[in-house]
């Protein structure tokens, strides 16, 4: 969500890295489930050493993904 517009952030949490996984791939695939396309999904990490968290989260959400680097 836009930290600019939209509904205010909720704040959860988590007391392990699964949950955490758990709990942000559920919420993807609610939004989805939803109405949102999934193509309008972005999910940011703070760095390289957290993208395997953010993978496993799409994954348990049962979306395609793509990383984004310098290539792309």
């Amino acid at each position: 969500m836009s930290v600019f517009n939209g509904p205010a952030p909720t704040v959860n949490e988590l007391k392990t890295p699964e949950a955490e996984t758990k709990a942000v791939g559920d919420w993807i695939k609610a939004q989805v489930d939803g109405g949102l396309a999934a193509h309008e999904i972005g999910v940011f990490v703070r760095s390289e050493a957290e993208l395997d968290r953010a993978r496993q989260a799409l994954q348990q959400a049962g979306l395609p993904f793509v990383i984004l680097d310098e290539k792309v």
